[in-house]
Formats: C-alpha cells, structure tokens, sequence
C-alpha cells in the first residue's frame, strides 16, 4: 500500500502513533483500499518476520508492505513484500519508519500482532510458491488486454 509522503515520518520519528487509510492493492486481501485504516506505531523492538512495516521511498512515497526475511549481513536489511506481490524490496533497517499495530475496518479493531493474524501471515508465506505462478500469469493477462 502506498500513499503519498507527508509529515508521517516526523510523526513516527518524534514517537507518535499515526492513523492512516491505506491505498493501493499490493496488501490486499489483508489490507482493502477505502475500507481499512491502520495504527502505525514506532517501532521501540526488534521487528519480526511476518510484521507489516512503513518506510518512505526515495520517490517520497511511504510504503506498507509485511516482512519477508531479514538479512543481518553485512548490515541489517528488512525484506518485504506486498500480500498482492510478486516482487521484494530490500530496506535497511534503519529506513523503517514504524509497524502496524492495528488494523481497522469502521468499528472494528483488529491487534496486527494477535494469534489469527500471525496465522494468516504465516499461512500467506506459506502459499507464496502456490500464488506467485497465478499473479504472474494474471499481470501478463492485465498486460494483453490493456495494449
């Protein structure tokens, strides 16, 4: 998910939670344009595989997307990849801005880090090499149709 950049970092970095709508459809089905807002808090621990972090990308575009794999060599690199995505990005840690602590929808608040989500996180790892194949083929029929 992907929203232009404001003043979330300065939020973040001066220990504010923020609340923001999410945009996009690279965490879908998890996180839905229009429909889901998110607590970000900074992150005062050690981030773990299966966290969806925000970082700012060199185009000033903040980015929301779950943790992969993390690389300590040499360096701490946090490997991420939008739920709805094919590719990675590798960020150095220290250019993670904060993590989603809770997920909303209307009324109703969902603990990102409670026990359902860490199992449809892992479950969503765990099918990566069963839906990569399909994304492609669906970007490639999403190319055709739009020449």
């Amino acid at each position: 998910m992907t929203q232009p950049a404001t003043n979330l970092a300065e939020e973040l970095r001066a220990g504010h939670s923020i609340v923001t709508h999410t945009h996009g459809t690279s965490m879908r089905p998890l996180l839905t344009e229009g429909r889901t807002q998110v607590l970000v808090s900074p992150v005062n621990d050690e981030i773990r595989v299966g966290d969806i972090v925000l970082w700012k990308s060199g185009e000033g575009v903040y980015t929301l997307h779950r943790v992969i794999r993390i690389e300590t060599n040499p360096g701490t690199i946090i490997v991420t990849r939008g739920d709805n995505s094919i590719t990675c990005e590798r960020v150095p840690a220290e250019e993670i801005l904060g993590r989603v602590t809770q997920i909303i929808r209307g009324r109703t608040f969902q603990e990102a880090g409670s026990r359902p989500l860490r199992f449809y996180a892992a479950l969503w790892r765990l099918t990566t090499p069963l839906r990569l194949p399909f994304l492609r083929i669906r970007g490639r029929l999403r190319r055709m149709t739009n020449r």
